[in-house]
């Protein structure tokens, strides 16, 4: 079934429609008999002034029945017209929202997994442990005041080594634009990427917090955004595969309880 097909009319347009069509017609087929009564010839051959006048107002209110007629129709199409068109614009902004999310899930194992492969073989020569163990520790908005304990882990990669984790980084936030602007359908890219943005941003965790803290330098807000995002997504979904975890343990315990009993006190029962 079509977009057209599917769009209701409303009540009230249906209506207006039939009363003006219904006006249209009988107007039209009262014209028509007055008009080939024999009997009524005459009366368009005005006797004096005020017989003219009355066939010309006659003439007018039926000529303006009809124009209000096309009107009704012209506008109850143009209505119909409107709604098919933002059916069709929502249907081909969503196509083009989803295409866009599978061309960043392309982008993301053709190009942003090859980049970040370098740099953790050469983190795991280096032998460098990560900065944060659990998700939880990371943090932005506010971040963490002390920088310390981050410039110290810092100084353990070589520069190099740093630029390539900044440029992994500007490349995470332009990719992330996409999706915190509406150009991609996050719904569409959140099962397989999610997980991995989670993790890179816990590992270059004190990469941002620096670059965060300069003034000359970007915040990564995009990025961010999205990470926010997708983590609480991810706890929401955590949380309730847990609680339901808990709840079919609990009912399989209740239906496999044993119905055994402890034996009654002494005396409470005596045989016969």
């Amino acid at each position: 079934m079509s977009d057209y097909q599917k769009t209701e009319t409303p009540a009230a347009f249906k209506m207006l429609a039939s009363a003006a069509f219904v006006a249209g017609l009988a107007f039209v087929a009262s014209f028509s008999v007055n008009f080939f009564r024999g009997s009524n010839w005459g009366m368009l051959r005005p006797a004096n002034p005020q017989e003219f006048w009355a066939i010309v107002n006659a003439t007018a209110d039926g000529v303006a029945a009809l124009s209000a007629l096309a009107l009704v129709a012209v506008g109850f199409r143009g209505l119909r017209s409107l709604r098919l068109t933002r059916i069709e614009m929502e249907n081909r902004f969503q196509r083009e929202a989803t295409l866009s999310a599978i061309q960043r899930l392309e982008e993301l194992a053709t190009v942003v997994i090859p980049q970040n492969t370098p740099i953790l073989a050469a983190m795991g020569q280096l032998k460098v442990e990560p900065y944060v163990k659990r998700s939880e520790d990371v943090r932005f908005d506010p971040d963490p005041k002390d920088l310390k304990p981050v410039q110290e882990w810092l100084a353990k990669l070589p520069v190099n080594l740093q630029g390539d984790i900044t440029s992994f980084l500007n490349r995470l936030e332009a990719w992330s634009v996409y999706f915190t602007t509406g150009v991609a359908d996050e719904t569409v890219a959140f099962g397989p990427a999610a997980p991995l943005l989670r993790t890179w941003v816990g590992q270059y965790y004190p990469i941002l917090l620096i670059e965060r803290s300069r003034s000359r330098s970007g915040t990564y807000p995009n990025l961010i955004r999205l990470f926010k995002a997708w983590s609480d997504k991810m706890d929401e979904q955590q949380l309730a595969t847990m609680h339901q975890d808990l709840v079919t343990q609990l009912e399989r315990k209740r239906s496999g309880m044993s119905k055994a009993q402890l034996p009654l006190p002494l005396g409470s029962k005596i045989d016969d």
